[in-house]
């Protein structure tokens, strides 16, 4: 046998290690994010809850009908079925990008489902949309600092501090980066 049909051999004999690593690799992975086996999120990754008056505030755009929707989604949320809540805010999302309030729910449910990414990143958007909001800058914040942009969350907090606005969540908010 040639030296190259030996060495094909001993690929060949790797490649269940490697498929077998990163299946371990995988499902340790899936467990790390929060999820059992079955596929069902095991609680929420949020260790906060939101204030949902201060987030209705920005829902201008949306039909009756789809303020129904939301406040439906809402109620989802508060139950625990966070898997369609994010159907829905998705959908919802993508109806009206604009609407920084739909941002802050679907980073909150993407928080919830264990995706620390995406929920960085609609705050970040939420954030960016419909002027100015200390509701916005604090939950920015919080989620820097969960998702571990200390930068980003030093800064929102100073934005907090200089407005004089919500002092008792950013002292809360101060002292949980004080013990990160």
């Amino acid at each position: 046998m040639s030296s190259g049909g030996k060495d094909r051999k001993k690929r060949g004999a790797r490649r269940p290690v490697a498929g077998q690593v990163l299946s371990v690799c995988a499902v340790l992975l899936f467990l790390g994010a929060g999820c059992s086996p079955g596929g069902a999120p095991q609680g929420g990754q949020a260790a906060f809850v939101l204030n949902y008056d201060l987030i209705l505030g920005p829902l201008n755009g949306p039909t009756p009908a789809d303020r129904d929707v939301i406040q439906d989604t809402i109620q989802l949320i508060k139950d625990g079925e966070h898997t369609l809540a994010l159907n829905r805010l998705s959908s919802l999302s993508e109806r009206y990008p604009e609407n920084s309030g739909l941002r802050i729910l679907l980073s909150y449910v993407l928080l919830e489902t264990g995706n620390l990414v995406g929920a960085f990143e609609q705050a970040e958007e939420a954030h960016e949309l419909d002027g100015e909001n200390p509701y916005k800058c604090w939950y920015l914040a919080k989620v820097s600092l969960m998702t571990g942009h200390m930068g980003m969350c030093h800064r929102e907090l100073e934005h907090l501090r200089k407005a004089g606005q919500m002092q008792d969540a950013v002292s809360e908010l101060e002292t949980e980066l004080g013990s990160e």
